[in-house]
């Protein structure tokens, strides 16, 4: 899937915030990168494994998220 300057910014900063345990924080920046279809983008993400839903429906970043988030990083900058 290729994303726009606009979608990774808002993408790195959506990881991020999932990094930290801020799951409405990073919801909201996947509104504002992807508008409506951020729900969709953010299922891909939990279904292929960069994203971790947990028992108390917060979304933290995984393991293999935290290496999309190293590339990601290093795309933007």
């Amino acid at each position: 899937m290729r994303v726009s300057d606009h979608e990774k910014k808002h993408l790195l900063t959506a990881m991020r915030c999932y990094h930290e345990g801020l799951t409405h924080a990073g919801d909201y920046q996947l509104w504002v990168g992807f508008g409506d279809g951020w729900t969709g983008f953010r299922a891909k993400l939990i279904e292929g494994g960069y994203l971790r839903r947990n028992g108390d429906g917060s979304i933290r970043l995984s393991p293999k998220g935290v290496g999309l988030f190293e590339q990601i990083e290093q795309i933007a900058a």
